[in-house]
């Protein structure tokens, strides 16, 4: 029981880590270029990989 709770306190960082990274790649790539479809493209899979990471982590 004692083993299982950090695990569930170090979530919450990971995730506001995990939005701070995806907010900066957004705002700072659209501040320097024009996002096109590539990056959307591999925008969007990077938030796929990212989400299914974290589920495997958690499980």
């Amino acid at each position: 029981m004692n083993l299982d709770v950090p695990r569930h306190q170090s979530f919450p960082t990971k995730l506001s880590r995990l939005k701070r990274i995806i907010t900066f790649l957004i705002f700072g790539q659209a501040s320097h270029l024009r996002p096109n479809g590539y990056f959307l493209l591999f925008l969007i899979l990077f938030l796929i990989s990212s989400i299914v990471l974290l589920f495997l982590s958690i499980i």
